[in-house]
């Protein structure tokens, strides 16, 4: 054993507010003690945590572990060598001893992303999917998901209040579609947000030639801020909608699908009489989760890329963070965060059997949002086809479609307007297949003229 790892394993003693280990200190040099980083933490202000008193750290050398880390991904962790590994837990134990809630930390982050890989293979197929978490209050639970699905399949957008996108007083449609744009008169980032989704491999042509489904995912209290980001996305101003590839979900209705009765091992929580569930909504209600995000804010689309990287390049990142990054990946990675997590059975017999038969029903919706939910995208790229019609065809030569586009317009407005109303659910679904062809055949007139 080398004096390093020996030297670890004795128990530091707290001095003045400082974590001070009278081994080490005693065999290295004056020089050598000053380089020893002891002062991380010596106030409550130091921390990024509320809530979190100072505590017992060990010391950081040159061969501290966690240099090997740059964004904290799987293939980084890949590096570790068992021993360092081992370093890293007991510093990330001795860190849970002044803040018991980050005990379960890792084991709650791996179940809630077992909970939402096994609601998407079994709604969009395994390996045929990208998770696009909105904002930063799913930020960490990405991290985790990452280490499941691969970065390729996660991407964090770093976007706060998208619900400034969606105007849910708008008396029509078509008025909160026009509402997008004014609000991106007032952020002009728009080519900088662009330049960052090619980045991650999420441009507009990438998507309309991908054979994947790509899933907006958020929180959702009122919903305004997915419906912002959704509305967004799916305008002529970044992917449009053509392919129908783009969904969005609620977190919170997807952990709900799942039976907690039925876990290989339990997760011990501290309100042991409040559903996991349950838990994660008031944390994620209280902001907790952000304390651990791995993006930064972006309130404006021109911050976008600073935002996406803020954090990991922040040179005052703490420790306490990055323990608690590391913590999720490894809960992953040693799979004590597998879970064999089950779908309730009526979700699964709701799937198959809906009250209208030419519906489909993501598991994470009922039929009535379900409905409101295919009426918006069709009206969202009816209005996509109108405004590139007036751009490209400003004359309107081809006026029978401009025509037909109106009379589905005013269709689907009367959908979305008496959407309780079972007849025009069952008639949306009757015309539906023909409405698509109509916004199909348009488009490709559209892409014809030069």
């Amino acid at each position: 054993m080398s004096f390093e790892t020996f030297a670890m394993k004795i128990t530091t003693i707290n001095y003045n507010n400082y974590s001070y280990n009278p081994l080490l200190s005693n065999k290295k040099s004056a020089s050598a003690k000053r380089n020893i980083r002891t002062d991380y933490f010596t106030s409550q202000q130091a921390l990024s945590f509320r809530g979190i008193l100072p505590y017992d750290i060990f010391y950081r050398t040159e061969k501290d572990p966690l240099k090997i880390f740059k964004n904290f991904t799987k293939e980084e962790y890949l590096q570790l060598t068992a021993p360092q590994i081992d370093i890293l837990r007991k510093e990330f134990q001795a860190l849970t001893q002044k803040n018991f809630q980050l005990k379960t930390i890792g084991e709650l982050h791996a179940y809630i992303a077992e909970c939402i890989e096994t609601a998407l293979n079994f709604e969009l197929g395994k390996d045929n999917y990208v998770i696009l978490s909105i904002g930063r209050s799913l930020s960490s639970i990405c991290k985790s998901l990452e280490t499941k699905l691969g970065e390729e399949n996660v991407v964090n957008i770093p976007m706060s209040d998208a619900r400034r996108f969606f105007n849910p007083y708008a008396t029509n449609y078509q008025k909160n579609y026009i509402f997008i744009f004014e609000k991106i008169k007032e952020d002009p980032g728009l080519e900088t947000f662009l330049e960052y989704l090619k980045s991650k491999n999420l441009s507009r042509e990438v998507i309309e030639n991908s054979n994947k489904q790509y899933v907006l995912m958020d929180y959702c209290i009122s919903g305004d801020s997915l419906k912002g980001a959704e509305q967004l996305f799916k305008s002529e101003l970044v992917w449009g909608n053509k392919k129908r590839n783009i969904h969005s979900a609620d977190i919170f209705r997807i952990l709900e699908l799942f039976d907690e009765t039925t876990l290989s091992h339990p997760l011990v929580l501290n309100a042991s009489n409040t559903s996991i569930a349950q838990t994660v909504e008031n944390l994620l209600w209280c902001t907790e989760f952000k304390e651990y995000a791995t993006v930064g804010s972006s309130y404006c689309l021109k911050d976008t890329i600073n935002a996406a990287n803020e954090i990991l390049n922040s040179g005052e990142l703490s420790r306490a963070k990055q323990l608690v990054w590391f913590n999720l990946i490894d809960t992953i990675m040693s799979n004590k965060g597998n879970f064999n997590v089950k779908l309730k059975n009526e979700v699964s017999q709701k799937h198959f059997s809906t009250p209208i038969k030419q519906q489909r029903v993501e598991i994470w919706n009922t039929p009535e949002l379900q409905y409101k939910n295919d009426v918006r995208d069709d009206l969202n790229e009816l209005c996509n086809l109108l405004l590139k019609s007036s751009l490209k065809d400003p004359k309107q030569k081809n006026k029978a479609s401009i025509k037909e586009l109106n009379n589905a317009y005013k269709f689907l407005t009367r959908c979305l307007f008496f959407s309780k109303d079972t007849e025009y659910q069952h008639n949306y679904y009757k015309k539906r297949a023909q409405i698509v062809q109509l916004l199909n055949r348009v488009n490709e007139h559209l892409n014809s003229i030069k």
